[in-house]
Protein backbone atom coordinates (compact mmCIF):
# COMPACT_ATOMS: atom_id res chain seq x y z
CA UNK A 1 0.00 0.00 0.00
CA UNK A 2 2.80 2.41 0.94
CA UNK A 3 4.56 1.54 -2.31
CA UNK A 4 1.40 2.35 -4.29
CA UNK A 5 1.01 5.68 -2.48
CA UNK A 6 4.66 6.51 -3.20
CA UNK A 7 4.24 5.71 -6.92
CA UNK A 8 1.04 7.80 -7.13
CA UNK A 9 2.80 10.70 -5.39
CA UNK A 10 5.79 10.43 -7.71
CA UNK A 11 3.56 10.42 -10.79
CA UNK A 12 1.68 13.45 -9.48
CA UNK A 13 4.96 15.31 -8.96
CA UNK A 14 6.16 14.46 -12.48
CA UNK A 15 2.86 15.54 -14.01
CA UNK A 16 2.82 18.75 -11.98
CA UNK A 17 6.30 19.61 -13.28
CA UNK A 18 5.46 19.20 -16.97
CA UNK A 19 6.53 22.38 -18.78
CA UNK A 20 4.82 22.06 -22.15
CA UNK A 21 4.90 25.31 -24.13
CA UNK A 22 5.79 27.29 -21.02
CA UNK A 23 9.16 28.66 -22.06
CA UNK A 24 10.03 32.28 -21.25
CA UNK A 25 12.47 33.72 -23.79
CA UNK A 26 14.92 35.95 -21.87
CA UNK A 27 17.59 37.90 -23.74
CA UNK A 28 20.57 39.05 -21.69
CA UNK A 29 24.17 40.23 -21.90
CA UNK A 30 24.76 39.67 -18.17
CA UNK A 31 26.73 36.45 -17.43
CA UNK A 32 25.50 36.38 -13.82
CA UNK A 33 21.91 36.19 -15.06
CA UNK A 34 22.45 32.51 -15.91
CA UNK A 35 22.79 31.57 -12.24
CA UNK A 36 19.81 33.73 -11.26
CA UNK A 37 17.47 32.32 -13.91
CA UNK A 38 18.64 28.76 -13.30
CA UNK A 39 17.56 29.23 -9.71
CA UNK A 40 14.11 30.32 -10.96
CA UNK A 41 13.89 27.18 -13.09
CA UNK A 42 14.86 24.96 -10.17
CA UNK A 43 12.47 26.52 -7.66
CA UNK A 44 9.24 26.01 -9.61
CA UNK A 45 7.89 23.60 -12.19
CA UNK A 46 5.49 25.54 -14.35
CA UNK A 47 7.81 27.69 -16.46
CA UNK A 48 11.33 27.53 -17.88
CA UNK A 49 13.38 30.66 -18.45
CA UNK A 50 15.33 30.04 -21.64
CA UNK A 51 18.41 32.25 -21.73
CA UNK A 52 19.67 33.84 -24.95
CA UNK A 53 23.07 35.47 -24.59
CA UNK A 54 23.49 38.56 -26.73
CA UNK A 55 26.23 41.10 -27.34
CA UNK A 56 23.95 44.03 -28.09
CA UNK A 57 21.14 44.90 -25.72
CA UNK A 58 18.34 45.01 -28.28
CA UNK A 59 17.87 44.12 -31.92
CA UNK A 60 14.95 43.35 -34.17
CA UNK A 61 15.04 39.64 -33.42
CA UNK A 62 14.70 40.28 -29.68
CA UNK A 63 11.76 42.61 -30.16
CA UNK A 64 9.77 40.25 -32.37
CA UNK A 65 10.52 36.92 -30.67
CA UNK A 66 11.50 37.59 -27.08
CA UNK A 67 9.56 37.86 -23.85
CA UNK A 68 12.01 39.77 -21.66
CA UNK A 69 15.24 41.71 -21.73
CA UNK A 70 17.71 41.72 -18.82
CA UNK A 71 20.54 44.08 -19.62
CA UNK A 72 22.68 47.01 -18.49
CA UNK A 73 22.20 50.70 -19.20
CA UNK A 74 18.96 50.39 -21.16
CA UNK A 75 17.16 53.25 -19.38
CA UNK A 76 17.05 55.50 -22.44
CA UNK A 77 13.95 56.50 -24.41
CA UNK A 78 14.88 54.36 -27.39
CA UNK A 79 14.55 51.23 -25.21
CA UNK A 80 11.94 52.39 -22.69
CA UNK A 81 9.45 53.27 -25.42
CA UNK A 82 9.51 49.65 -26.63
CA UNK A 83 8.84 48.05 -23.24
CA UNK A 84 5.55 47.05 -21.64
CA UNK A 85 3.92 49.22 -18.98
CA UNK A 86 4.64 47.78 -15.51
CA UNK A 87 2.77 50.37 -13.47
CA UNK A 88 0.78 47.61 -11.73
CA UNK A 89 3.98 46.71 -9.86
CA UNK A 90 4.75 50.18 -8.49
CA UNK A 91 3.12 49.50 -5.11
CA UNK A 92 5.00 46.24 -4.56
CA UNK A 93 7.40 46.18 -1.58
CA UNK A 94 10.37 45.61 -3.90
CA UNK A 95 9.67 48.67 -6.07
CA UNK A 96 8.91 50.78 -2.99
CA UNK A 97 12.44 50.09 -1.69
CA UNK A 98 14.31 50.82 -4.94
CA UNK A 99 16.53 53.92 -4.75
CA UNK A 100 14.16 56.67 -5.97
CA UNK A 101 16.67 58.23 -8.39
CA UNK A 102 17.34 54.83 -9.95
CA UNK A 103 13.63 54.10 -10.24
CA UNK A 104 13.01 57.47 -11.89
CA UNK A 105 15.42 56.54 -14.68
CA UNK A 106 13.17 53.57 -15.52
CA UNK A 107 10.00 55.64 -16.04
CA UNK A 108 8.90 56.78 -19.49
CA UNK A 109 5.87 59.03 -19.98
CA UNK A 110 4.67 58.27 -16.42
CA UNK A 111 4.88 54.53 -17.00
CA UNK A 112 7.26 52.16 -15.25
CA UNK A 113 9.03 50.36 -18.09
CA UNK A 114 11.94 48.63 -16.36
CA UNK A 115 12.61 47.00 -13.00
CA UNK A 116 16.08 47.95 -11.75
CA UNK A 117 17.84 44.94 -10.26
CA UNK A 118 21.42 46.01 -9.50
CA UNK A 119 23.93 48.79 -9.88
CA UNK A 120 27.68 49.20 -9.68
CA UNK A 121 29.58 52.05 -8.06
CA UNK A 122 32.94 53.73 -8.77
CA UNK A 123 35.38 53.11 -5.93
CA UNK A 124 38.70 54.73 -5.00
CA UNK A 125 41.17 52.48 -3.15
CA UNK A 126 44.21 53.62 -1.17
CA UNK A 127 46.41 52.95 1.83
CA UNK A 128 44.87 54.24 5.07
CA UNK A 129 47.85 56.58 5.53
CA UNK A 130 47.19 58.33 2.20
CA UNK A 131 43.83 59.85 3.09
CA UNK A 132 42.09 60.57 6.39
CA UNK A 133 38.74 62.03 5.32
CA UNK A 134 35.86 60.78 7.48
CA UNK A 135 33.17 60.75 4.79
CA UNK A 136 32.41 57.42 3.11
CA UNK A 137 32.61 59.30 -0.20
CA UNK A 138 35.53 60.96 -1.97
CA UNK A 139 35.28 63.73 -4.57
CA UNK A 140 37.70 64.60 -7.35
CA UNK A 141 38.83 67.57 -5.26
CA UNK A 142 39.70 65.24 -2.35
CA UNK A 143 41.46 62.77 -4.65
CA UNK A 144 43.45 65.36 -6.60
CA UNK A 145 44.69 67.12 -3.45
CA UNK A 146 45.76 63.93 -1.70
CA UNK A 147 47.31 62.42 -4.84
CA UNK A 148 49.40 65.48 -5.65
CA UNK A 149 50.94 65.54 -2.17
CA UNK A 150 51.85 61.84 -2.47
CA UNK A 151 54.28 62.24 -5.38
CA UNK A 152 58.02 61.72 -4.80
CA UNK A 153 60.77 62.43 -7.35
CA UNK A 154 64.39 61.34 -7.39
CA UNK A 155 66.84 63.07 -9.74
CA UNK A 156 63.89 64.52 -11.61
CA UNK A 157 62.25 61.13 -12.11
CA UNK A 158 58.88 60.20 -10.60
CA UNK A 159 59.43 57.27 -8.21
CA UNK A 160 56.13 57.38 -6.30
CA UNK A 161 52.93 58.61 -7.94
CA UNK A 162 49.66 59.54 -6.30
CA UNK A 163 47.33 59.07 -9.25
CA UNK A 164 47.04 59.48 -13.00
CA UNK A 165 43.74 59.73 -14.93
CA UNK A 166 45.08 57.36 -17.61
CA UNK A 167 45.27 54.56 -15.05
CA UNK A 168 41.53 53.94 -15.15
CA UNK A 169 39.07 53.99 -18.02
CA UNK A 170 36.28 53.92 -15.45
CA UNK A 171 37.63 57.08 -13.85
CA UNK A 172 37.69 58.90 -17.19
CA UNK A 173 34.06 58.03 -17.84
CA UNK A 174 32.99 58.91 -14.31
CA UNK A 175 34.79 62.24 -14.47
CA UNK A 176 33.20 63.10 -17.81
CA UNK A 177 29.82 61.99 -16.44
CA UNK A 178 29.90 64.76 -13.84
CA UNK A 179 28.58 67.05 -16.58
CA UNK A 180 24.92 67.38 -15.64
CA UNK A 181 23.45 67.02 -19.14
CA UNK A 182 22.14 64.09 -21.14
CA UNK A 183 24.69 61.90 -22.88
CA UNK A 184 22.88 62.63 -26.16
CA UNK A 185 23.56 66.35 -25.75
CA UNK A 186 27.08 65.63 -24.56
CA UNK A 187 27.96 63.63 -27.67
CA UNK A 188 26.17 65.80 -30.20
CA UNK A 189 27.31 69.15 -28.79
CA UNK A 190 30.44 68.12 -27.00
CA UNK A 191 33.08 70.37 -28.50
CA UNK A 192 33.30 72.96 -25.70
CA UNK A 193 32.13 70.79 -22.80
CA UNK A 194 34.41 67.90 -23.64
CA UNK A 195 37.40 70.15 -24.29
CA UNK A 196 36.90 71.83 -20.92
CA UNK A 197 36.69 68.54 -18.97
CA UNK A 198 39.64 66.89 -20.70
CA UNK A 199 41.69 70.09 -20.43
CA UNK A 200 41.09 70.10 -16.66
CA UNK A 201 42.44 66.55 -16.36
CA UNK A 202 45.32 67.13 -18.75
CA UNK A 203 46.38 70.29 -16.92
CA UNK A 204 46.25 68.54 -13.55
CA UNK A 205 48.27 65.63 -14.93
CA UNK A 206 51.00 67.91 -16.30
CA UNK A 207 51.14 70.06 -13.17
CA UNK A 208 51.19 67.23 -10.62
CA UNK A 209 52.91 64.38 -12.47
CA UNK A 210 55.72 66.42 -14.04
CA UNK A 211 54.27 66.12 -17.52
CA UNK A 212 52.94 63.35 -19.68
CA UNK A 213 56.35 61.87 -20.47
CA UNK A 214 57.22 61.37 -16.80
CA UNK A 215 54.01 59.51 -16.03
CA UNK A 216 54.51 57.37 -19.16
CA UNK A 217 57.92 56.29 -17.92
CA UNK A 218 56.53 55.60 -14.46
CA UNK A 219 53.73 53.50 -15.95
CA UNK A 220 56.09 51.43 -18.09
CA UNK A 221 58.39 50.81 -15.15
CA UNK A 222 55.86 49.86 -12.46
CA UNK A 223 52.31 49.37 -13.67
CA UNK A 224 52.65 45.81 -14.92
CA UNK A 225 51.97 45.06 -11.23
CA UNK A 226 48.31 45.24 -10.13
CA UNK A 227 47.42 48.64 -8.68
CA UNK A 228 46.27 47.23 -5.36
CA UNK A 229 49.72 45.71 -4.80
CA UNK A 230 51.39 49.00 -5.75
CA UNK A 231 49.19 50.74 -3.18
CA UNK A 232 50.06 48.24 -0.45
CA UNK A 233 53.79 48.61 -1.22
CA UNK A 234 53.50 52.41 -1.21
CA UNK A 235 54.49 52.87 -4.86
CA UNK A 236 51.21 54.57 -5.82
CA UNK A 237 48.70 56.39 -3.67
CA UNK A 238 45.28 55.82 -5.22
CA UNK A 239 43.55 53.73 -7.82
CA UNK A 240 40.09 53.44 -9.26
CA UNK A 241 37.95 50.37 -9.81
CA UNK A 242 34.36 49.24 -9.65
CA UNK A 243 32.87 48.11 -6.37
CA UNK A 244 32.01 44.75 -7.96
CA UNK A 245 35.72 44.20 -8.79
CA UNK A 246 36.83 45.25 -5.32
CA UNK A 247 34.47 42.71 -3.75
CA UNK A 248 36.15 39.90 -5.69
CA UNK A 249 39.61 40.65 -4.30
CA UNK A 250 40.88 38.21 -1.64
CA UNK A 251 40.17 39.18 1.97
CA UNK A 252 43.92 39.27 2.60
CA UNK A 253 44.15 42.12 0.06
CA UNK A 254 41.06 44.13 1.02
CA UNK A 255 42.17 43.99 4.68
CA UNK A 256 45.18 46.15 3.71
CA UNK A 257 43.21 48.67 1.66
CA UNK A 258 40.95 51.58 2.50
CA UNK A 259 38.30 52.72 0.05
CA UNK A 260 35.73 55.42 -0.65
CA UNK A 261 32.93 55.68 -3.18
CA UNK A 262 33.67 58.34 -5.80
CA UNK A 263 31.17 61.22 -5.76
CA UNK A 264 30.60 64.42 -7.68
CA UNK A 265 28.72 67.51 -6.53
CA UNK A 266 27.88 65.66 -3.29
CA UNK A 267 25.97 63.02 -5.23
CA UNK A 268 26.65 59.48 -6.35
CA UNK A 269 26.44 58.29 -9.93
CA UNK A 270 26.13 54.55 -10.61
CA UNK A 271 28.68 53.10 -13.00
CA UNK A 272 26.02 50.87 -14.55
CA UNK A 273 22.41 49.87 -13.88
CA UNK A 274 21.14 46.38 -14.67
CA UNK A 275 17.40 46.23 -15.27
CA UNK A 276 14.80 43.91 -16.71
CA UNK A 277 11.82 44.75 -18.86
CA UNK A 278 9.10 43.04 -20.87
CA UNK A 279 8.85 43.42 -24.63
CA UNK A 280 5.54 44.58 -26.06
CA UNK A 281 3.14 41.67 -26.68
CA UNK A 282 5.32 38.91 -25.20
CA UNK A 283 4.61 35.38 -26.54
CA UNK A 284 4.23 34.01 -22.99
CA UNK A 285 2.59 36.72 -20.84
CA UNK A 286 1.72 34.36 -17.96
CA UNK A 287 5.28 33.09 -17.79
CA UNK A 288 6.60 36.65 -17.83
CA UNK A 289 4.25 37.55 -14.99
CA UNK A 290 5.51 34.58 -12.96
CA UNK A 291 9.18 35.45 -13.50
CA UNK A 292 8.67 39.13 -12.69
CA UNK A 293 6.86 38.27 -9.46
CA UNK A 294 9.67 35.87 -8.56
CA UNK A 295 12.30 38.57 -9.10
CA UNK A 296 10.40 40.90 -6.77
CA UNK A 297 10.55 38.50 -3.81
CA UNK A 298 13.29 39.30 -1.32
CA UNK A 299 13.66 35.66 -0.25
CA UNK A 300 14.77 34.67 -3.75
CA UNK A 301 17.59 37.23 -3.67
CA UNK A 302 18.59 35.87 -0.27
CA UNK A 303 18.83 32.39 -1.80
CA UNK A 304 20.73 33.72 -4.80
CA UNK A 305 23.39 35.38 -2.63
CA UNK A 306 23.59 32.30 -0.40
CA UNK A 307 24.17 30.08 -3.45
CA UNK A 308 26.95 32.34 -4.74
CA UNK A 309 28.79 32.22 -1.43
CA UNK A 310 28.21 28.50 -0.89
CA UNK A 311 29.45 27.61 -4.39
CA UNK A 312 32.35 30.10 -4.12
CA UNK A 313 31.36 31.54 -7.48
CA UNK A 314 33.64 34.33 -8.73
CA UNK A 315 30.83 36.84 -8.98
CA UNK A 316 29.42 39.52 -6.71
CA UNK A 317 25.66 39.92 -6.63
CA UNK A 318 24.21 40.60 -10.04
CA UNK A 319 27.47 42.37 -11.00
CA UNK A 320 26.98 44.92 -8.24
CA UNK A 321 24.90 45.80 -5.20
CA UNK A 322 21.11 45.65 -5.38
CA UNK A 323 19.05 48.52 -6.74
CA UNK A 324 16.86 47.81 -3.71
CA UNK A 325 18.07 49.52 -0.54
CA UNK A 326 16.44 47.02 1.82
CA UNK A 327 18.12 44.04 0.12
CA UNK A 328 21.47 45.78 0.49
CA UNK A 329 20.89 46.40 4.17
CA UNK A 330 19.32 43.08 5.16
CA UNK A 331 21.02 40.58 2.84
CA UNK A 332 24.14 41.87 1.09
CA UNK A 333 25.74 43.72 3.99
CA UNK A 334 25.37 40.64 6.21
CA UNK A 335 26.72 38.27 3.55
CA UNK A 336 29.65 40.58 2.73
CA UNK A 337 31.06 42.36 5.83
CA UNK A 338 33.50 44.24 3.54
CA UNK A 339 30.50 46.25 2.30
CA UNK A 340 30.26 48.05 5.63
CA UNK A 341 30.18 51.79 4.97
CA UNK A 342 29.66 51.36 1.23
CA UNK A 343 25.87 51.02 1.05
CA UNK A 344 24.31 54.25 -0.26
CA UNK A 345 21.23 55.70 1.38
CA UNK A 346 18.11 56.67 -0.59
CA UNK A 347 18.44 60.22 -1.82
CA UNK A 348 22.24 60.15 -2.19
CA UNK A 349 22.23 59.59 -5.95
CA UNK A 350 22.13 62.47 -8.35
CA UNK A 351 19.97 62.55 -11.47
CA UNK A 352 20.73 59.67 -13.82
CA UNK A 353 21.40 60.79 -17.42
CA UNK A 354 19.95 58.44 -20.02
CA UNK A 355 22.75 56.53 -21.77
CA UNK A 356 22.99 56.43 -25.53
CA UNK A 357 22.09 53.24 -27.40
CA UNK A 358 25.12 50.94 -27.63
CA UNK A 359 26.55 52.97 -24.74
CA UNK A 360 29.24 50.53 -23.62
CA UNK A 361 30.45 50.18 -27.19
CA UNK A 362 30.51 53.98 -27.62
CA UNK A 363 32.63 54.31 -24.46
CA UNK A 364 35.08 51.52 -25.29
CA UNK A 365 35.56 52.27 -28.98
CA UNK A 366 35.25 56.04 -29.10
CA UNK A 367 35.15 58.14 -25.93
CA UNK A 368 37.90 56.48 -23.88
CA UNK A 369 40.48 56.16 -26.72
CA UNK A 370 39.77 59.76 -27.69
CA UNK A 371 40.16 61.01 -24.10
CA UNK A 372 43.40 59.09 -23.57
CA UNK A 373 44.81 60.60 -26.74
CA UNK A 374 43.97 64.07 -25.42
CA UNK A 375 45.41 63.33 -21.96
CA UNK A 376 48.63 61.88 -23.33
CA UNK A 377 49.01 64.77 -25.79
CA UNK A 378 49.91 62.18 -28.42
CA UNK A 379 48.35 64.22 -31.19
CA UNK A 380 45.86 66.96 -31.83
CA UNK A 381 42.59 65.16 -31.23
CA UNK A 382 39.76 65.66 -33.68
CA UNK A 383 36.34 66.87 -32.57
CA UNK A 384 34.58 64.18 -30.54
CA UNK A 385 31.23 65.28 -31.95
CA UNK A 386 32.46 64.72 -35.50
CA UNK A 387 34.08 61.43 -34.56
CA UNK A 388 30.80 60.27 -33.02
CA UNK A 389 28.88 61.04 -36.21
CA UNK A 390 31.38 59.04 -38.24
CA UNK A 391 31.18 56.20 -35.71
CA UNK A 392 27.39 56.05 -36.04
CA UNK A 393 27.69 55.57 -39.80
CA UNK A 394 29.77 52.44 -39.18
CA UNK A 395 27.76 51.29 -36.15
CA UNK A 396 24.08 52.07 -36.79
CA UNK A 397 21.70 51.64 -33.89
CA UNK A 398 19.96 48.25 -34.33
CA UNK A 399 16.64 49.86 -33.36
CA UNK A 400 16.68 52.42 -36.12
CA UNK A 401 15.15 50.04 -38.66
CA UNK A 402 12.23 49.14 -36.41
CA UNK A 403 8.84 50.85 -36.71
Amino acid sequence: MRKLIFIIGLLSLILSCTRENQTIQVYTDIPEATLLLTQFNNQQCEYTAEIHHITEAVNGNNITKGDMLLSKDIHSDVYLSRMMNLNKLRESPYIQNVYPEILQSCIYEKELKLIPLSLDLPLIIFNENSYSGESKYMSWEDLSESASSFNISNDGRLTNAGFSPQWSHDFIMDYLSTVNISFQDFMENSSEIYKKKTFELSSWNIENNQGTEEIKQFNSKYRYIPDYRLIISGRIGFSFLRLSDFMLLPDSITAELSSRIFSSDNHLRPRQIISTGVFMDPPNPKGVDALIKWLLQEKNWDSYIHNIIQNRDRIFGLDGISANYRINETILSKAYPTLKGKIPYPGEFGSIPAPLPQWEKVCDELIIPHAIKVLSAAAEAKSLTEEYRKWLLLNPDPLQELP
